[in-house]
């Protein structure tokens, strides 16, 4: 988890930049960058998937070496050869699609917030769809490294 903390240090720092750059540091102004963070967040966090999907199409490099070595006269486990479906490069690239899609709903949450509160400033359904925001934004990137976590 260390290794991502660089990562995310850095979105958090271009959140920060964008709402203290050439703006009047306000609770409205806030208040929009915060409703903005979730999209920068799974931004990172698809940057985080194209990792995974390249750490385990090494993975299966590895494993396809590993099994025409074992073919020279060891017996060779059935359940080595087994990658849950995830752990493949197409299992990566369903996870991606699934992520942008998910991405455009975090987005699509983010305009109405933003919509809701240029109408009437900060309310209850602008903070509400914010937070479906933020909890599919924090799911998706719990389960990313997660996979990347368990690659090893």
């Amino acid at each position: 988890m260390n290794e991502f903390v660089l990562a995310i240090a850095f979105v958090f720092l271009a959140a920060v930049l964008k709402y203290a750059i050439a703006r009047p540091s306000n609770g409205n102004n806030f208040f929009l960058a915060a409703i903005e963070l979730p999209v920068d967040i799974l931004f990172a966090c698809i940057a985080f998937l194209a990792t995974y999907i390249v750490l385990i199409t090494n993975k299966q490099m590895e494993k396809a070496i590993e099994v025409i070595n074992n073919m020279t006269g060891s017996t060779i486990d059935p359940r080595e050869l087994a990658i849950p479906y995830f752990q493949t490069t197409q299992g990566g690239v369903l996870l991606l699609i699934v992520y942008l899609f998910l991405t455009t709903i975090v987005i699509i949450c983010w305009r109405k917030s933003e919509e809701l509160f240029s109408l009437n400033g900060i309310n209850t359904k602008s903070i509400l769809i914010t937070g479906i925001g933020y909890l599919l934004t924090l799911t998706l990137i719990l389960f990313i490294l997660s996979l990347i976590k368990a690659v090893k």
